[in-house]
């Protein structure tokens, strides 16, 4: 006589039982989450910062080659323009309307007169860098003790030695140019007393 089989069942987790593993799961997971957005924004940082050496560097070499530093670029046209990252003299941006040898000219960096590719246009966050320069250095006109470099605090607290100002305007971009161009820059809403004075 044939014995007959008892029904299989499958064995499974309750719905309490994957509730309580996808919380479990989420709770470990927002850490790494966290870390890996802090980890990205630090990069980001550290791009932008290699990406300034280098446009510094350019700078530099350029100086020592001309005697005299290139004008800034337009910073309304969008990148994909022609003469986007191209020196332009002709642009009027004296941001101080002193007159005279210490005037301020303003706008993009001229990558392309410097020999440096489009990347260097815009930060790690894709907004165009703001350069600021003495109008006299880009004449071969400089006078006293001018000494070139960077300053990432307040374009107002100018010694007289300051020849030319590279500033990223971070993650926030208050105060740039995106890199699509236009005559408005990005929003200065909730900016620092610090960022207020940069831009």
């Amino acid at each position: 006589m044939k014995q007959q089989k008892k029904p299989s069942f499958l064995s499974a987790f309750t719905l309490l039982e994957l509730s309580i593993v996808l919380i479990i799961m989420g709770v470990l997971l927002i850490p790494a989450l966290n870390f890996l957005a802090l980890s990205q924004k630090a990069n980001k940082v550290i791009d932008t910062r290699n990406q300034l050496k280098v446009v510094y560097n350019a700078l530099s070499s350029y100086y020592k080659t001309n005697n005299e530093l290139p004008c800034p670029a337009n910073i309304t046209l969008d990148i994909t323009h022609n003469n986007a990252g191209k020196e332009d003299c002709t642009l009027n941006y004296d941001i101080d309307s002193s007159g005279g040898d210490n005037d301020i000219l303003y706008g993009a960096v001229p990558v392309d007169d410097i020999g440096l590719s489009f990347k260097y246009l815009t930060d790690a966050w894709g907004n165009k860098f703001s350069y600021y320069i003495r109008e006299n250095a880009t004449t071969g006109t400089m006078t006293g003790t001018t000494d070139m470099y960077t300053h990432n605090k307040n374009i107002s607290r100018d010694d007289g030695g300051t020849v030319f100002v590279l500033i990223s305007h971070g993650e926030d971009a208050r105060g740039s140019y995106p890199k699509t161009g236009g005559n408005d820059p990005n929003s200065t809403a909730g900016a620092t007393a610090d960022e207020l004075k940069n831009i």
